[in-house]
């Protein structure tokens, strides 16, 4: 069913709060979604793009330097050089992530001894924080379902986000997610490849 403009300038403001795509990206997914209204002119889908990317640019010249999430994505990188797949809004839920993180673990071919654990968050958990939330939830596991691994392997993720200047919180209870908690999602629009293939450029460096 096709939405309204209000509904569609909504979905642009999400788009741009993640600020995982460029403008030019941002307008290709929406007008490609099934529910976009063929009737709605393009050019004004376009200057909302705009209107509302340039607010967010605005607003980046009043934020730290370093925000949380670079320090995420420090975090990230370190722990893939560890051997822990990390991804960024892995798919819808939990089961998306899961299957995405097979999926990176098969295309390392040769280097998949090197993979031992996985990380990562989900659209549903970015979404949290974009609308006023202020805990990242972060799935992980042994690749082998372990659980004596998966301890060792969380243990390490908080670790390293602690290092980095993130606040968590885990019980260490069995399926338990770590959560980083008073988090702000901050995110420049940037040219980084945030996909699968920035963790497995670091899973199959020699």
């Amino acid at each position: 069913m096709a939405i309204s403009k209000k509904e569609l300038r909504e979905d642009v403001e999400n788009h741009v709060k993640r600020a995982f795509q460029s403008k030019e990206d941002i307008f290709f997914t929406m007008v490609h979604m099934d529910y976009f209204d063929e009737k709605i002119n393009k050019e004004w889908l376009k200057q909302v793009i705009e209107e509302t990317y340039m607010a967010k640019l605005k607003e980046e010249e009043e934020w730290e330097e370093k925000t949380d999430f670079d320090k995420l994505a420090e975090a990230f990188d370190e722990l893939s050089t560890l051997g822990i797949i990390t991804l960024h809004t892995a798919g819808a839920d939990v089961n998306d992530g899961d299957e995405t993180v097979l999926e990176v673990y098969e295309s390392l071919g040769v280097y998949q001894y090197k993979a031992i654990g996985c990380c990562f968050y989900h659209h549903q958990d970015l979404d949290r924080l974009i609308h006023g939330g202020n805990v990242l939830f972060l799935a992980f596991g042994d690749l082998h379902y372990d659980e004596e691994k998966n301890l060792v392997i969380g243990h390490k993720i908080v670790e390293v986000l602690n290092r980095k200047g993130l606040y968590t919180e885990w019980n260490q209870k069995r399926n338990a997610r770590i959560q980083i908690v008073n988090f702000s999602w901050q995110k420049r629009f940037d040219t980084e490849d945030w996909g699968r293939n920035r963790t497995a450029k670091f899973l199959t460096k020699d």
